[in-house]
């Protein structure tokens, strides 16, 4: 009776390494391939988005720059300007137009109503004095005037030292020539507060 072939003893080959092995060495390079992994992974996730967005902004700076061509064109329109027709938006009436404004708002910050003072001024003189000459300029006033008496003069200073509108009187000449006329003769300069009248 023939042999029976001898049975080949199980063999089992195991290439992965052992999952068991807990040496430190064993356990650093597990954990150095595994961290590895993860940041070839963010890695490509990264230059992903960054490909992705540098796509994104090339075509936004594309859009941006049809958007300037098609702005400056219409700019190119307004700065031509037809003489003839008044309707048509034109950039040098424009600007001259808004020099006018600035003008007229810079004039009228400056300047305060002159009735008022002209109104608080008239209060202070005396009833009997005669105005000759009056002179507003920026914050002073100037005046020439006729008194009748040396008391409408003591009047006349008391009322501008009490207001709180025009004041700083300052009497420039004082004169009188009997021979002439009885008046007696002043000339004088006075400060506006522009504060009192606002």
């Amino acid at each position: 009776m023939a042999k029976a072939a001898p049975k080949s003893p199980d063999l089992n080959i195991n290439l992965l390494p052992n999952e068991a092995s807990s040496t430190t060495t064993g356990n650093a390079i597990h954990w150095i391939l595994t961290v590895g992994r993860y940041l070839i992974i963010f890695t490509e996730i990264i230059a992903l988005s960054t490909f992705l967005a540098g796509i994104y902004l090339s075509q936004q700076k594309n859009n941006l720059k049809d958007s300037i061509k098609s702005k400056q064109s219409q700019i190119e329109v307004f700065q031509t300007c037809d003489s003839e027709d008044e309707s048509a938006f034109c950039e040098d009436r424009f600007l001259n137009i808004q020099d006018q404004i600035n003008s007229i708002a810079s004039i009228k910050s400056n300047h305060f109503e002159t009735n008022k003072v002209l109104t608080e001024f008239l209060t202070l003189l005396p009833q009997q004095m005669k105005l000759e000459n009056l002179v507003i300029e920026g914050s002073d006033i100037s005046f020439k005037g006729r008194l009748l008496t040396e008391q409408e003069l003591q009047t006349l200073i008391n009322s501008f030292n009490n207001s709180k509108k025009i004041t700083a009187l300052d009497i420039i000449e004082l004169s009188k020539d009997i021979s002439k006329d009885p008046y007696l003769r002043v000339s004088a300069t006075a400060l506006i507060i522009k504060e009192g009248f606002e």
